[in-house]
């Protein structure tokens, strides 16, 4: 979890600050003397509630990244498959968001890659996702921001309350986009003597199948069964249930 100083407060307990903001008092500090973030809905122990963020401290990063966190937010709302093609775009954007204002060395591949190394690679796949909808693309991402996660603070302090939400789901979408390209690739086989000898060839094939079907497409499918989206966190938790 974050190691900086903050407070967490529920959407309710906000609008009442703002029902008696004009009220004077005999208090040195108010909630007025602090910036505070955009509402987002997370599980608590099984409770749903929106929370926001009163920042003690100047956080640049999270200034930086609100307008995706608030984008982040706005597609986990959504009640539909192909919302998943954004939300990860948008939690990637959060990270790279946060590395414009931070500085940050960590071994990646056995690598040791700055903040600007690092941003690069997280663009790299990005782009990979936007374009292939790949389940490498969602591993690889994964495990990249997972070691961001566990080295950085600032980085922790950025994403904690989507951090577990996205791995779990995530890890689960690129394991249904794995079954499906199989499948969509064993029918053309079929279908297409020809391609029996280009499936020797697997990742070249892969990629052909990829492009042709519209990323978002990919997941309005993939994910359409009501049954399988039953299985995926609707929003970000703080405990478990």
């Amino acid at each position: 979890m974050p190691d900086k100083s903050g407070i967490l407060i529920s959407e309710k307990v906000y609008r009442k600050f703002e029902k008696y903001k004009s009220v004077k008092t005999d208090t040195i500090v108010t909630i007025d003397d602090f910036r505070v973030g955009v509402p987002t809905l997370v599980d608590v122990k099984g409770m749903r509630v929106n929370i926001r963020e009163i920042y003690l401290d100047e956080k640049g990063y999270k200034m930086t990244g609100e307008i995706n966190s608030k984008n982040l937010i706005e597609e986990i709302r959504k009640k539909n498959s192909s919302k998943w093609f954004n939300i990860f775009i948008y939690f990637i954007k959060l990270i790279l968001a946060t590395l414009h204002d931070i500085k940050c060395t960590v071994i990646i591949g056995g690598e040791e890659l700055n903040q600007d190394k690092i941003d690069m690679l997280l663009n790299e796949k990005l782009y990979e996702w936007v374009n292939e909808t790949s389940p490498e693309a969602i591993r690889s991402t994964l495990r990249i921001t997972s070691i961001l996660y566990k080295s950085g603070p600032e980085i922790r302090d950025a994403v904690a309350i989507y951090y577990e939400y996205i791995q779990e789901n995530y890890y689960f979408i690129a394991e249904k986009l794995e079954t499906f390209y199989n499948e969509q690739l064993k029918k053309e086989e079929q279908s297409l003597p020809s391609i029996r000898k280009l499936v020797e060839n697997y990742n070249s094939e892969m990629r052909r199948i990829k492009k042709r079907i519209l990323p978002k497409r990919i997941l309005e499918t993939a994910l359409s069964d009501s049954r399988l989206n039953e299985l995926l966190m609707d929003v970000p938790y703080i405990g478990k249930n």
